[in-house]
């Protein structure tokens, strides 16, 4: 818990996360369970977010999300994925048909590549919606591959998109969340009257203590099922919602 709470403060007080909302669904997964956070300097700029699983061996396996802009239909990018692979030296790839998930079905295929670590084998989910291609990969060497085949389906079956983050929690649960939240929100917009520094009125005592620290602790605590990541979009998305009242 203490990994994920690190990587939660590093992004959500990162300047790249303060965007406009643009009420287009959130998308997100339950990794594995105690996967790590991968370290976010290190991704590539569409990749979303990446967890690596322990292992002895010399590659540990992987689940990456990645986002991509696009103008065509999914049997268009299709072709120009498969299209890619057929080009790659030492890659081979076929169609596994279409996956059931949270967010409906998705194109999942399997790609086997050699690397100098020893064969590697992807299962990766293709979804698209409203013109982005959302590909979710899990990664592992060949020979460890039948060892995580179980949980990297629940992960793949898990992919969801929706604009109710708290629409898989249990009712109680969920309206708790919803109490805090709104209780978070009219201390904040208490404190837009003195309009001082996004910072220092985010940091101030009291609404640290009694308003973003206990709903943060429910959170981390309480969602933990859903995942790091969901549990990293949602606190993300209501410091978005604080941001965006100080700017207007």
């Amino acid at each position: 818990m203490y990994k994920i709470c690190l990587l939660l403060f590093s992004l959500l007080f990162s300047p790249s996360c303060f965007c406009i909302t643009t009420g287009q669904p959130s998308c997100f997964f339950t990794p594995p369970p105690n996967w790590d956070f991968a370290d976010p300097k290190i991704l590539a700029p569409r990749v979303k977010v990446a967890f690596i699983g322990k292992t002895k061996q010399a590659l540990a396996p992987s689940v990456i999300l990645a986002v991509e802009e696009i103008k065509v239909d999914l049997a268009e990018y299709l072709k120009a994925v498969q299209a890619i692979y057929e080009k790659t030296r030492k890659t081979s790839w076929r169609s596994m048909g279409l996956m059931k998930t949270q967010a409906g079905p998705a194109h999942l295929l399997q790609i086997d590549t050699e690397t100098k670590y020893g064969p590697l084998r992807k299962l990766q989910l293709i979804f698209i919606k409203e013109n982005k291609a959302y590909i979710l990969t899990t990664t592992a060497l060949k020979k460890e591959f039948p060892s995580h085949l179980e949980v990297f389906q629940k992960t793949l079956k898990s992919f969801t998109c929706t604009c109710d983050l708290y629409v898989s929690l249990p009712k109680e649960l969920k309206a708790y969340l919803e109490q805090l939240e709104t209780a978070l929100l009219e201390k904040w917009n208490a404190l837009l009257a003195k309009k001082t520094d996004f910072e220092e009125m985010f940091n101030q005592t009291e609404f640290q203590e009694l308003y973003w620290l206990p709903l943060q602790k429910k959170v981390l605590e309480d969602c933990q099922t859903l995942g790091a990541y969901w549990q990293m979009i949602v606190l993300r998305s209501i410091r978005e919602q604080l941001h965006i009242s100080y700017l207007k």
